[in-house]
């Protein structure tokens, strides 16, 4: 089944309560205040019936220009309008403002209804399409196919309804794909149920039990129930208008304007954005003037910053490249859009899309501009590139996510660039870090010539790569035999440890000394004091000889690994299933000073194994 909400929209007094009830038998009038005023002061939702095939819902959003923040809230995610005009007033100047903010929000899909329209003749019909289209020219309602109808006594109203729904068949259905997003636009509690949150689900799905989390304040919730017009659901759906119990968390810690979450999202308060004014203000707009932006459900005070100029008029028809910067943290990602108003005096300058939801400052000039303008043009491929670029590995999740792109068409734009594991990576950054990982490696081997290679824990510590992805790198490297992995070892391909030029013959003079006296080998740093071999160096060649031709016989001495194994292959040809001490004294020829810490090792490497006093073979 596919999901899609209507909004109804217009200037004050001009019946969309009245129609929506028409057209759902439901009064989306709740408040007191808007029964005694008989005015719509929040927006009112309703369910439209349907057949199987779609689940609409209607919004019904405030005429009044008081109220237009609540307006803004109510249709941010619909799918279509139905542009609500009286017949007996035309269009009024609230039906121009509601008309730009759709547009700037980016509605495409409407339709015109003319309510108070029973007993009008054909002519006056007439006229009044052309005056519509006329007045409403060059925005997304001209083209907008226009119904009569009467709410009270119903006339036009099955048409209406059977033409909305045809047109929303028609549209393709909501991307459920992606992480859950609900922009909050009600927070109340029930007795006996706890806190309860309202809004339409703007992407993804979300099913009861699911962990999520309320942002900006990033707390963990989790779904108990749901419910969609007042019937309850195990799952909720992009495009439904969705009450969700929370567990977690009390009511009156949320508020219109958060966002539950099941992924991550920018959390900002510096936003490039590319903005289209409208010619609705009067006052010229100064550079760093006060301004309220509406995205989502939010409602946050900022100031404006240009690039290219220091005021924006309302002649002036964009696009504008420039920056807002908030006095509250909002969740926005990139393409969101936004309505940018004006406090004092309270009008609509414009709105648009999020180019970067966390930018950084940027310098005034032609420049800024140009980049922004690039970002914010450029095909899938090319921003995949960019982003790709700018963080050198990136999953596909990822930057679907941070790029607002389906799966599927990161997949797509993804087919040219170069992989590492999982990982997106371009060419330049590849061979950068490339690069910088043999510097790295190479810098360890010439510092540390005796040592198998460079600790595989420590280059992946070292990258400025997060851990995955440098572990993918590294596996890249080592498919194409650049370099090669020992267990915990990482060294370039050909490499092997060797001793230092300048201390070569001292140190081949240890080696001798250890490997030639058998089982009864030198202290180890007498061998390397007497040699003239600095302690560092001393340090180094323990461990060298440790990791291939010697043991650790004692903390004192090493001893050659093929000497103790021959020594252990002599004393088990002479005894049977095992032996005394005073045996293997008598067969080996040694002194307790050698013998036992000879034995201790023999059980360690498993030759032996003590019972009693004696030790019997492995």
């Amino acid at each position: 089944m596919n999901y899609f909400t209507i909004g109804m929209a217009g200037h004050i007094d001009h019946g969309k309560t009245t129609l929506t009830k028409a057209l759902t038998n439901q009064d989306t009038d709740r408040l007191k205040e808007e029964k005694e005023r008989n005015i719509s002061i929040e927006p009112g939702f309703a369910r439209l019936e349907t057949d199987d095939s779609i689940e609409v819902s209607i919004i019904d959003v405030p005429g009044h220009e008081r109220f237009i923040r609540q307006m803004i809230a109510g249709v941010s995610g619909i799918d279509m309008v139905i542009l609500v005009i009286a017949a007996d007033e035309g269009v009024m100047p609230q039906t121009k403002e509601h008309v730009h903010i759709l547009e700037l929000l980016g509605t495409e899909v409407g339709m015109i209804a003319f309510t108070k329209s029973d007993g009008l003749d054909e002519e006056m019909q007439e006229l009044l399409t052309v005056d519509v289209q006329d007045q409403l020219e060059g925005t997304f309602a001209q083209e907008a196919p226009v119904y009569f109808v009467d709410s009270l006594t119903k006339t036009g109203i099955d048409e209406l309804k059977e033409a909305a729904v045809n047109k929303l068949k028609a549209m393709p259905a909501r991307r459920s794909a992606g992480p859950f997003r609900l922009p909050v636009d009600q927070s109340f509690s029930v007795k006996g149920q706890g806190t309860v949150v309202r809004g339409t689900v703007q992407n993804g799905t979300a099913s009861v039990g699911d962990v999520l989390h309320l942002l900006p304040h990033k707390k963990e919730v989790r779904i108990r129930q749901m419910q969609v017009h007042h019937e309850k659901r195990e799952t909720v759906h992009s495009g439904q208008r969705a009450a969700i119990n929370l567990g977690g968390i009390d009511y009156s810690d949320i508020h219109r304007g958060d966002v539950l979450v099941s992924g991550d999202f920018p959390i900002t308060k510096t936003i490039d954005t590319v903005l289209f004014p409208v010619p609705l203000f009067k006052t010229p707009l100064k550079q760093r003037a006060p301004v309220k932006l509406h995205t989502g459900t939010s409602e946050v005070y900022g100031k404006i910053v240009f690039f290219d100029r220091n005021e924006l008029t309302h002649d002036e028809q964009g696009p504008v490249f420039c920056q807002v910067r908030l006095d509250e943290a909002v969740v926005c990602d990139r393409n969101d859009r936004f309505i940018l108003r004006r406090p004092t005096p309270m009008e609509t300058i414009g709105g648009g899309a999020v180019i970067d939801p966390s930018a950084e400052t940027h310098r005034f000039g032609k420049q800024t501009v140009e980049e922004l303008e690039r970002r914010y043009e450029g095909t899938p491929e090319e921003r995949l590139q960019d982003f790709v670029q700018e963080r050198h590995f990136v999953l596909v999740k990822e930057a679907s996510q941070a790029l607002s792109l389906p799966l599927a068409d990161v997949e797509a734009a993804a087919e040219n660039l170069p992989r590492a594991g999982e990982f997106l990576t371009t060419k330049n950054s590849l061979d950068e870090a490339e690069e910088l990982a043999l510097m790295l490696i190479r810098r360890y081997q010439k510092m540390n010539p005796l040592r198998r290679g460079k600790p595989f824990a420590e280059l992946l510590q070292e990258l400025p790569y997060e851990k995955e992805a440098s572990e993918a790198l590294a596996g890249m490297m080592i498919e194409r035999e650049a370099v090669r992995r020992r267990g915990a070892w990482i060294h370039e391909s050909g490499w092997e440890p060797h001793f230092p030029k300048e201390w070569r013959k001292r140190m081949e003079q240890v080696e001798a000394d250890i490997l030639e006296s058998g089982l009864e080998p030198p202290v180890f740093e007498e061998s390397t004091a007497n040699a003239g071999l600095p302690e560092e160096w001393s340090r180094e060649l323990r461990m060298w000889m440790l990791a291939a031709e010697a043991l650790e016989l004692d903390e004192k001495h090493l001893i050659s690994r093929t000497a103790f194994e021959e020594g252990m292959s002599r004393l088990q040809e002479h005894t049977a299933d095992g032996f005394s001490l005073q045996e293997a004294k008598e067969h080996l020829g040694l002194t307790r000073k050698y013998l036992v810490p000879l034995l201790e090792l023999a059980d360690k490497e498993g030759w032996t194994a003590r019972k009693d006093k004696d030790r019997i073979w492995r």
